[in-house]
């Protein structure tokens, strides 16, 4: 892949959309698999995402919680 940086946001994080990646599932890019559109962009090198959104504001705080070690500097 070239040396360009995808930035990326996710609408929706229930179900789906921010899950973290479960140890046991594989590895995939040297990481264990991911089981979101959160998870997924976790292990691509070139993706940045720079935003979540959802309509329930505790999946916000939720967000944070599960996965402001990964993204800190993502927009809620």
């Amino acid at each position: 892949m070239s040396g360009k940086l995808y930035r990326a946001a996710v609408v929706g994080l229930s179900g789906i959309g921010m899950r973290r990646p479960i140890e046991e599932s594989g590895n995939v890019l040297g990481a264990p698999m991911p089981h979101s559109h959160v998870g997924a962009y976790s292990v691509i090198p070139q993706a940045d995402l720079v935003a979540v959104c959802d309509i329930k504001t505790d999946l916000l705080d939720q967000f944070k919680k599960d996965w402001g070690d990964v993204f800190p500097n993502t927009h809620t």
